[in-house]
């Protein structure tokens, strides 16, 4: 994973544990008890900073704003990201497709990230395009719209996940969006 994903994306604050020399850097994850904010995994206790004896492709990767937004970048670039190819294209538009494609109801999901139109623009000039999301733990969030070349990221660090705030904030954007 290091060498396929984390060294090309120029990850290097990305992975299974925080190393001793950036835990300073390390935020603790936050919760709501009785209406007061508290700690719920403290930076200086948390196993993040041991690591875990399963390395989840799925999960448990720590990382930075920076390093997610890389990520976020290249899959926004379709595959690329600073003109190098990371993903072949068979790959990325696979997971570009929704694989619920039998399923009743209008939710859609591709390989690693919910499918929907969204609205981007204002006025007459204002369009539909294809967004692709995700909401992970802490209220992590991101937003991938590849017509547009944009990647959007949110992080919070707060349990349960709510993801009001990174809701109101996307459409923000999109209507920010000169259109052709």
């Amino acid at each position: 994973m290091r060498e396929s994903v984390l060294e090309p994306l120029e990850m290097k604050d990305t992975g299974f544990s925080v190393p001793k020399d950036k835990r300073a850097r390390f935020a603790s994850c936050h919760t709501t008890r009785g209406g007061k904010l508290g700690i719920v995994d403290k930076n200086t206790t948390s196993q993040f900073n041991e690591g875990f004896d399963f390395l989840s492709g799925g999960g448990g990767l720590v990382s930075t704003i920076r390093d997610y937004g890389n990520f976020c970048q290249m899959l926004a670039n379709r595959g690329t990201y600073k003109g190098s190819r990371i993903l072949k294209k068979s790959t990325i538009e696979e997971m570009f497709t929704n694989q619920l494609r039998d399923v009743p109801g209008k939710f859609q999901f591709g390989l690693g990230f919910a499918i929907k139109q969204v609205r981007i623009g204002t006025g007459d000039t204002a369009r539909d395009v294809t967004e692709y999301s995700w909401g992970g733990y802490a209220s992590t969030n991101f937003r991938i719209v590849p017509d547009e070349g944009l990647s959007q990221v949110f992080l919070r660090q707060h349990v349960p996940s709510r993801h009001g705030l990174a809701g109101k904030a996307f459409p923000i954007v999109y209507r920010g969006i000169r259109t052709k």
